[in-house]
């Protein structure tokens, strides 16, 4: 049942690890055993799905940054095919809750203490809907995605 909790939490852009390991035989290894993690991840919210891989009790590292759920179980797939085995699954803390947008805007100088919405166009409103600056569109998207719906 875990497994599909962390599904939907991916599917909704929460953060989830899904973990692999392999403990065995390794004659390309100078010791000839290896044991190591594979993992598929979104670190926090918002995030892009990673694959994280590394020697086991190492932070290792990432690559595939931007990776679709779909595409990284079946990057899974082969994965137990060659031995893995999936030793975990779980949706991650979330952390600490972002303050609504009117919450966040408090903290800036006037005018801009008093946007309450941002549109995706840039454009940043107060309550009564008057523009309060235009923002360039990209800051715009990300402040939409972080504190507040598009209008």
């Amino acid at each position: 049942m875990i497994i599909n909790a962390v599904h939907h939490a991916a599917r909704q852009g929460e953060p989830f690890q899904i973990r692999y390991a392999y403990t065995g035989v390794n004659y390309n290894n100078v010791s000839g055993w290896s044991d190591k993690y594979w993992c598929i991840e979104r670190p926090a919210r918002g995030a892009p799905i990673q694959i994280r891989f590394g020697k086991t009790g190492s932070n290792g590292q990432v690559c595939n940054r931007g990776i679709s759920l779909n595409a990284a179980m079946s990057k899974a797939r082969s994965k137990t095919a060659k031995g893995y085995r999936c030793v975990s699954a779980k949706v991650l803390d979330r952390g600490p809750a972002r303050p609504s947008l009117r919450e966040w805007s408090k903290g800036l100088p006037a005018p801009f203490n008093g946007i309450a919405t941002i549109r995706a166009d840039g454009s940043a409103l107060d309550v009564s809907g008057n523009v309060v600056c235009r923002l360039p569109v990209a800051q715009a998207e990300a402040l939409i995605r972080d504190y507040a719906p598009a209008v």
